[in-house]
């Protein structure tokens, strides 16, 4: 028997990539040879990025999971915009055949990382023996949105 339906699969935002994830289902009798992994497009149609996402990668079939940079899925053919859910669906099958596609999943939203800052220089009027003061202006891109706060890490 070809393999069960997967369960609804989830993705999550991780910085400037997203990060799909999915259950195994029942095999039914022969191992999972590969999965489709089919994600929503602006038009509403879907389509395969196999560059990321091959599900026929032993890599793939394994972990269950698959990462795709933000810039492939706002990029032709997917063309999404910022704050669109990222929907996408996944096929098992082994040597008996296809499953049925998982229903739709998601959760991840497409959402920018903004530009670094740029132009960082001591601030030496306002450093003291306490205190080092810094500036610095925002970078080309707010990524779609206020940037709200800033972290310094130092050595």
């Amino acid at each position: 028997m070809a393999p069960d339906s997967p369960v609804t699969p989830s993705n999550i935002n991780a910085l400037e990539l997203v990060v799909f994830d999915w259950v195994a289902p029942l095999d039914n009798g022969l191992p999972i040879t590969s999965y489709t992994i089919m994600i929503r497009k602006s038009d509403n149609l879907f389509d395969e990025i196999l560059d990321y996402c091959n599900g026929a990668l032993t890599d793939i079939v394994a972990a269950t999971e698959c990462t795709i940079p933000l810039t492939s899925l706002t990029s032709a053919p997917f063309s999404l915009l910022l704050d669109d859910s990222i929907d996408f669906m996944v096929q098992a099958h082994n040597l008996y055949g296809s499953s049925e596609f998982s229903p739709l999943g998601g959760g991840a939203l497409i959402q920018l990382v903004p530009d670094a800052p740029i132009n960082l220089l001591d601030d030496a009027p306002n450093t003291s023996a306490t205190q080092i003061s810094f500036t610095w202006s925002d970078g080309v891109s707010d990524g779609g949105a206020a940037v709200i706060d800033y972290r310094i890490e130092y050595d």
